[in-house]
């Protein structure tokens, strides 16, 4: 689920924002020290130590749904994988197993995918949407698809976030607004249960100003003006992190613990936020080892309030899809917990962990993006390798054949 830092929002609200952004991480056992993993440092297929390479630049943007990609390169947009929805923006419903060109334009600077869907923001604040709109995921008010880009109503937008069906984002104001699929009560409405979708921008807690916001699959957190975080929708596995005993949906923003909070990621079943001081909190089900907590993958254990994840205090970015986390250090490491059958661990086979463990590339990167069983990385303006799953050319190889070590995209 794809974040881009708010820069033209913090600007307006006195804030500075931390540099530097991504979704991967290193997956250590809460009292083990930074690179080292199993009493050693891991090295890639080659020998060469993993912190080897410069610190990424000129950092893009990437984003990954179930099972097609897009990426910025130095504002063009680039998409790959399935599109029996329309979802790459080129106009067809063909799928592509390398990336292709989408548009004109090379004004994007942030990109962010759903299940059938994608959308765009450009460096003018207008936010751009197409493909699967069954429950109103455009914005446009129906809920007819698009096969090209169309503006949705409303901005100019300082960032967003494409969920399984529904978008929320937030304007260069603070305000936020969300439409779309709501069932779960995801909108944030508070609402009652059978309202139904909603078709277009509408906003959530009307005089509240927002920095950050991440929208999953049935649930949606967001982190206030003051740093609190607030979460609302499906709670069936504690995915809202607001303590045990609360019920199973929760239609509109509920506050979360007590901490402040300057970046927040939800998939389907967990959520995670960094903390102000750089820590990683998880919260939810843990049932691949997702949380990261050093727990027998397959427990089934929950967490119903944030739980730290180590002791590591420099986390800068991160990244949820269903059975997996990921999160990038200050270095650029690339650190990856959960669900390994695919090879969406990146570490040359197919075996789960239940502790972030570094992605075995020599690179150090400024983006990740979680697929459904596959993770795409970005290192700079120019470069993305992908990882795991690729039944849908969603590695953008050129092939179908599923890898377990990074792999270059074919541009």
């Amino acid at each position: 689920m794809v974040r881009l830092a708010a820069t033209g929002l913090l600007l307006a609200l006195g804030l500075t924002l931390a540099a530097g952004c991504s979704r991967s991480v290193q997956v250590l056992a809460p009292d083990r020290d930074a690179g080292d993993v199993d009493g050693g440092r891991r090295e890639d297929a080659g020998g060469a130590p993993l912190d080897a390479g410069p610190a990424p630049s000129g950092v893009s943007d990437i984003a990954s749904g179930s099972g097609h990609v897009c990426r910025l390169d130095e504002g063009e947009l680039l998409c790959w994988g399935t599109n029996g929805s329309g979802q790459l923006g080129d106009g067809t419903r063909v799928a592509q197993l390398t990336p292709i060109r989408i548009g004109t334009r090379a004004d994007w600077v942030q990109v962010g995918t759903g299940e059938g869907f994608s959308c765009g923001r450009t460096t003018a604040g207008e936010l751009l949407c197409w493909g699967e709109n069954s429950n109103g995921q455009l914005g446009q008010g129906d809920v007819v698809d698009r096969l090209d880009a169309t503006v949705v109503p409303g901005g100019p937008w300082a960032t967003f976030t494409a969920g399984q069906a529904h978008v929320c984002a937030i304007d260069e104001a603070g305000t936020l607004r969300c439409w779309g699929h709501n069932f779960e009560g995801q909108i944030g409405l508070a609402d009652p249960f059978g309202s139904g979708d909603v078709l277009a921008p509408t906003e959530v807690t009307p005089g509240t100003r927002y920095l950050d916001v991440s929208a999953g699959d049935g649930h949606t957190c967001a982190i206030r003006e003051d740093g609190r975080m607030l979460c609302w929708g499906r709670n069936s596995d504690a995915q809202l992190g607001i303590g045990a005993g609360a019920p199973i949906q929760v239609r509109e923003p509920t506050l979360v613990g007590t901490d402040t909070f300057s970046r927040v990621s939800v998939s389907q079943h967990h959520s995670c936020g960094l903390r102000d001081d750089g820590a990683l909190f998880c919260w939810g089900e843990d049932g691949h080892g997702e949380l990261g907590q050093g727990l027998a993958v397959g427990s089934g254990t929950r967490f119903d309030d944030p739980a730290q994840v180590g002791v590591r205090v420099d986390w800068v970015d991160l990244d949820l899809h269903w059975f997996n986390t990921c999160a990038i250090d200050q270095g650029g490491g690339l650190w990856c917990a959960g669900r390994g059958i695919e090879g969406q661990l990146g570490q040359g086979n197919n075996a789960a962990s239940g502790v972030l463990v570094r992605v075995m590339h020599p690179e150090r990167f400024a983006r990740v993006a979680l697929g459904r069983f596959h993770a795409c990385a970005q290192d700079g303006p120019r470069g993305a390798v992908c990882w795991g799953a690729n039944g849908e050319g969603q590695l953008g190889t050129g092939d179908t054949d599923r890898r377990t070590l990074p792999t270059p995209t074919a541009r």
